[in-house]
């Protein structure tokens, strides 16, 4: 029956009293109108389940071929003509909410009722299997236990249009099949809204002393923990769609938290906490489950003690679970994409191709910039050695070291220059011939000629090109030694020349080729000397050390001044020269310390 205007209102004065017989198929010797009575309808086969009103027997319908559930009332309680009548109303109540989430009922009579056999886990056992973290219930991961439960709250919305509240909805109620079956049971309790309740006898056997998922009937009708306060007060002809909506809060919260929003012990106790109201936030009552802090707000909404405070109807709720279901379900598939390019990206890596590596991890950053693997494999990327470089940074190497070089010639060019201020000391010191002027003008000029010509060189600078600089600078010094010998001014002058190109050059045979040719401003003077060449310079006289220019007369106050100059000069230079190092190597530490500082503000700690 269907109200174009509206959905339909349950009538239970539309249900046919108890059916007996019914039509079955054709039998020898019978007609297809004959009767079949019941006895001869239903192979009863097991028990399996009880509850508090009756329990639930697996038969078999001989008329159809089916298996079925068959629910009977308990021979206890079938004296009690008020019990007998609430049985009756759930089996007319159930049989007229026709969704799939509602178990149909088949047929209706005295004392029984039967319906589809619906196979599967209870949402109870679940929890508790998950609780315990038996493999078994893997399966039942968060998202699927929340989609179940946005099928629930949906039939549950469904009775509600036609009128009906559960008032005993917990996990225990809630079937989940192995196909995405989702069934809500027992509607034993299940009012008519604006209709008298039934009265029943209370009796004391039904009232639990400490609470756990039992149905409580008489007086206290539903399951305390899951009842709103209102039930719990027992003013059940106030009770509205809200009531139910406490109950799934309830059921939300033990989804997301495997523990009761009500913790369990006597009945007093769940009683007082359902009239006073519990933490209901999932986050604060259990961090170590980790749920999803968007659904905080959605349980404490659903179970405020004030039914005016919840969701206005299970819709409403269902809703709110949806929606976040919808952005779980855009960050699980954001998620995916991610770890995708992620893996794409460290493949890369593996391989040496880290401009690919760092194309997919854009990607994958793109998609979601918080991904931790994704953030962890770029930290990688930037913040580890590559290993060897490609022959392309060599290049680049290569260039920014001549550049270095060049800067470091026309350094040494004016370097060699501003020895001519040696120029006056050595006129004052009496250097009057006019040979010694000439290897002056060579000592100055070839150096900073040479130094001048690598400056402006276009092209790569070689080894050899640099050797050949050495050479002539080196020769250059060494002729110093006619001024005042190998021993004085030269071997500083060579030091500073020799640690010049010693600092530019490669490592290995380079860097001692450098610093052997450096020795050569010393030892060839030396040598000179020694083979009777060139006369000496110096000679020992009585214990002391005799020193003779063969260039320059030695009168003592110019030559003192002379070697002071050179002296200063000697000190002052190099240190400029390794202190300038000593500045570009700390703004290159400076600038790569900064850099990585920001790299790691960008990544997670872990990385």
């Amino acid at each position: 029956m269907r109200d174009e205007d509206g959905p339909t209102q349950i009538d239970l004065a539309t249900v046919q009293d108890d059916v007996e017989t019914l039509q079955g198929p054709d039998e020898p010797g019978t007609s297809p109108s004959a009767p079949i009575s019941l006895a001869r309808r239903y192979l009863t086969r097991e028990t399996i389940g009880v509850g508090g009103m009756g329990e639930v027997r697996l038969c078999t319908d001989l008329v159809i071929g089916r298996d079925v559930a068959m629910k009977v009332m308990r021979e206890s309680k079938s004296g009690s003509s008020g019990l007998r009548a609430r049985f009756e109303r759930e089996a007319r109540l159930q049989g007229q909410l026709e969704h799939p989430a509602i178990v149909p009922v088949y047929d209706l009579g005295g004392g029984f009722f039967t319906m589809k056999r619906v196979r599967g886990h209870t949402l109870e056992g679940i929890l508790r299997g998950l609780l315990r973290e038996d493999t078994a219930f893997a399966s039942f991961t968060l998202r699927r236990l929340l989609v179940a439960f946005v099928q629930v709250t949906q039939a549950i919305a469904f009775a509600h249009a036609r009128g009906v509240v559960h008032r005993d909805l917990k996990p225990g109620n809630i079937m989940l099949g192995d196909f995405g079956e989702v069934y809500v049971l027992d509607w034993g309790l299940a009012k008519v809204l604006g209709r008298s309740e039934v009265v029943v006898e209370t009796e004391e056997d039904d009232m639990p002393t400490r609470v756990g998922s039992r149905t409580a009937h008489g007086a206290l009708l539903g399951t305390p923990g899951y009842m709103p306060p209102e039930q719990a007060r027992g003013d059940h002809d106030a009770l509205d769609a809200r009531a139910d909506v406490y109950a799934l809060g309830a059921i939300l919260f033990e989804i997301l938290t495997l523990e009761p929003l009500h913790r369990r012990g006597t009945l007093e106790e769940v009683i007082e906490s359902t009239m006073f109201g519990t933490e209901a936030r999932p986050t604060v009552r259990a961090p170590d489950a980790k749920p999803p802090p968007e659904l905080d707000a959605v349980c404490v909404r659903a179970t405020a003690v004030d039914a005016r405070d919840r969701h206005g109807s299970a819709r409403e709720l269902a809703a709110d679970v949806e929606r976040f279901l919808d952005g779980e379900r855009d960050s699980s598939m954001q998620k995916r994409l991610a770890t995708a390019h992620n893996e794409t990206a460290r493949e890369a890596i593996a391989r040496g191709d880290r401009a690919e590596a760092m194309k997919a991890l854009s990607r994958a950053l793109a998609i979601d910039p918080n991904e931790r693997e994704a953030l962890a494999t770029m930290a990688e990327l930037l913040l580890s050695p590559p290993g060897d470089p490609p022959p392309e940074a060599l290049a680049e190497l290569d260039q920014s070291r001549d550049d270095e070089r060049k800067a470091t010639a026309r350094g040494g060019a004016v370097a060699f220059l501003s020895w001519l201020l040696v120029l006056p000391l050595l006129l004052f010191a009496g250097l009057r011939d006019g040979s010694a002027w000439v290897g002056f003008a060579l000592m100055l000029g070839v150096p900073t000629l040479a130094a001048a010509w690598v400056a402006r060189r276009k092209g790569p600078l070689t080894d050899r090109v640099g050797f050949g600089v050495l050479l002539a600078t080196t020769s250059a010094i060494a002729l110093s030694s006619a001024y005042l010998g190998p021993f004085i001014v030269v071997p500083a002058w060579a030091a500073q020349n020799t640690l010049v190109f010693a600092m530019h050059a490669r490592a290995g045979w380079p860097r001692f080729g450098a610093i052997a040719i450096g020795t050569f401003a010393v030892i060839a003077p030396l040598a000179l000397e020694l083979t009777g060449v060139i006369s000496p310079s110096f000679q020992f006289v009585g214990g002391k050390l005799e020193l003779a220019s063969r260039v320059v007369t030695l009168s003592p106050a110019p030559t003192l001044l002379l070697l002071f100059g050179i002296t200063l000069a000697l000190i002052a230079i190099p240190s400029l020269i390794v202190a300038r190092a000593h500045d570009d190597a700390t703004e290159a530490k400076k600038r790569l310390a900064t850099h990585l500082w920001h790299l790691r503000k960008i990544v997670p700690g872990g990385a």
